[in-house]
């Protein structure tokens, strides 16, 4: 998941002198990587608004490749790790788990700060005399359920077969409005430092 932002400045620059115009690709490659940067500062901020109490590794999700003036353009990916649960966050649809293994949604049992399921957790829970692991009989769901004093079961994670989700994350959508916004005011600066340099 990556978007590029690149830009051909021949035509802006064709009227400069030859030593302004040795300057320009290292200032557009300097704004086009301060662009790409900023928006990696938006979309990281705007992830705790996006999902419930996102974990610091989701936080550290989103990366940049800097521009050169040897090649004019920036990039600004997620990470391939974060990615894998991500993408769906993006575009929607449906998520099946591998062959032989079910989606745990938690319910009673305890979760850790961001929600989840700890580490562990399950495991616990299976070495729980009062505790088994399987479908009731008239449920619809097996999972994980704790036997109360009065016979009733309590359902503490639930086995699901698939997730739907639906777009929100709008990774795309973030950085494309951050690039229109920064980017000319980033090469506005850069090329004035730039020509200023190269009238020393």
């Amino acid at each position: 998941m990556q978007i590029n932002v690149s830009v051909d400045i021949r035509k802006a620059t064709r009227f400069l002198d030859d030593a302004a115009r040795r300057q320009i690709p290292f200032a557009t490659a300097k704004a086009l990587t301060a662009t790409a940067d900023a928006a990696r500062i938006a979309v990281t901020r705007s992830l705790p608004q996006t999902f419930d109490r996102p974990t610091p590794f989701t936080l550290r999700a989103i990366g940049i490749k800097a521009a050169t003036k040897r090649d004019l353009t920036a990039r600004v990916f997620v990470k391939d790790a974060q990615a894998k649960y991500l993408a769906l966050e993006e575009t929607g649809g449906t998520r099946t788990p591998d062959k032989g293994v079910a989606l745990v949604m938690p319910k009673a049992v305890a979760r850790n700060a961001f929600g989840n399921i700890p580490k562990g957790m399950l495991q616990r829970l299976k070495r729980q005399k009062n505790v088994f692991v399987g479908k009731p009989e008239g449920s619809n769901a097996g999972g994980f359920y704790r036997r109360l004093k009065n016979d009733k079961l309590q359902p503490l994670a639930i086995f699901f077969s698939k997730a739907v989700y639906r777009p929100k994350f709008g990774f795309k959508a973030q950085v494309e409005t951050v690039a229109r916004r920064v980017f000319p005011v980033a090469l506005r600066e850069a090329l004035k430092q730039a020509l200023a340099t190269a009238r020393r």
